[in-house]
């Protein structure tokens, strides 16, 4: 393997990981987010319409993923 090859891979193994620790960092956000959100809404004691709708206008959701 040529040196430009091994720097070639050594860089897309880097960027892989680089990418994965995004994705965990922006997994993590998001569900802190919702967590936090979630407990605000509640602490009045009822979840009105309205915050969810709140909700939904800052953070877009993508069809299929609101079970989760």
């Amino acid at each position: 393997m040529s040196v430009w090859s091994t720097i070639a891979v050594a860089i897309e193994r880097v960027a892989a990981t680089l990418g994965d620790l995004m994705t965990d960092r922006d997994t993590a956000f998001t569900t802190g987010v919702v967590a936090l959100s979630a407990k605000m809404a509640v602490a009045d004691g009822i979840v009105s319409r309205i915050e969810v709708d709140a909700f939904r206008r800052v953070f877009r959701i993508a069809p299929g993923e609101e079970a989760r």
